[in-house]
């Protein structure tokens, strides 16, 4: 498979795609079902670029936070975007496997995960592993979109004066999607589990209390409640995470099949006439372009091996 960073989610892209999935508003209902308090010792696995650990950051205080990740340009990414602490919390990031995690037994309190169990084909010896180092009584916890290939939303309705590039663009993104579907297929990256099957696999290995939450979320550059600041980053991030990965998947000789060069010189400046197109409409109602959904907060507490021993004996008793 084709690294992960590069080919199917660049760094620019998480953060983008976070913006609207981590809702702000919802931080606190977040961070309270998972039962972050101070002192705490916190593992967030598959951390990515650390977009899930600082978001829970900001809601809380005094905690220290393990971001676990098997891409080093994501980890790099992390570490940068980390730098010091945040509201007497502490960050730190390291290149491991999930399946394999470089930890001692029992050494958190919390193990948390976002968008994780989708993509990863281990998922059971992930689980097993995220057992492992977690504390007995402590808790783990899985955000993730309930169908993360079929997310809601609305291509919007644009204006007239967007036709300069609107049309042009529609059809070479058309191609451009072809092509990224037969040279990085999605499929590839997800290879883990659906979300709806999350609840089960706690069960299964044996967490109790398993609980399911609802985490909604809505974004949409005609919001007036979206701050224009927000607007604007999530415009030039959507720009830079676009072309960074066109780039990279057309650099592969089997791209070549599906556009041509000067397609591709096209694209790129159609990307350009879009970004500079919505940071000059930032406060126009008009399009309600949105993304939209709910997110799935699974969390279940580690028993310790006598309860699990004993939870055992009753079920062959039944």
């Amino acid at each position: 498979m084709k690294k992960w960073s590069r080919f199917f989610q660049n760094e620019e892209y998480l953060e983008k795609t976070r913006m609207y999935i981590l809702n702000e508003d919802m931080r606190g209902y977040v961070t309270e079902k998972i039962g972050l308090t101070v002192g705490m010792k916190v593992l967030d696995v598959g951390c990515g670029t650390g977009e899930f650990t600082r978001y829970l950051a900001r809601q809380t205080n005094g905690i220290s936070y393990t971001g676990l990740d098997n891409d080093p340009d994501f980890i790099a990414a992390a570490k940068k975007r980390s730098q010091g602490a945040e509201n007497g919390n502490s960050f730190e990031f390291v290149t491991g496997d999930a399946a394999a995690m470089p930890f001692e037994d029992g050494c958190f309190d919390v193990v948390v995960s976002h968008t994780f169990f989708n993509s990863m084909p281990l998922y059971r010896k992930a689980l097993q592993e995220m057992k492992r180092v977690c504390r007995d009584g402590g808790i783990i916890a899985s955000m993730t979109a309930t169908d993360i290939e079929h997310i809601p939303l609305s291509h919007g309705i644009y204006p007239r004066d967007s036709e300069y590039w609107k049309k042009d663009y529609d059809v070479l993104l058309n191609k451009v999607v072809a092509m990224y579907e037969k040279v990085v297929p999605m499929n590839d990256y997800l290879q883990g589990i659906p979300t709806a099957y999350i609840p089960n696999l706690f069960e299964e290995e044996k967490l109790r209390s398993v609980s399911a939450y609802p985490v909604g979320r809505f974004f949409s550059l005609s919001n007036s409640a979206v701050p224009a600041e927000k607007k604007r980053r999530f415009i030039e991030l959507e720009y830079i995470s676009d072309r960074k990965r066109l780039e990279c998947v057309y650099e592969e000789d089997e791209a070549k099949a599906f556009m041509t060069e000067e397609e591709i010189q096209a694209f790129y400046a159609l990307l350009e006439k879009k970004r500079d197109y919505l940071l000059r409409h930032l406060e126009d109602n008009r399009i309600w372009q949105w993304e939209g959904g709910t997110s799935l907060l699974i969390t279940g507490q580690k028993a310790s091996a006598d309860e699990e021993f004993m939870s055992a004996i009753m079920n062959m008793i039944k």
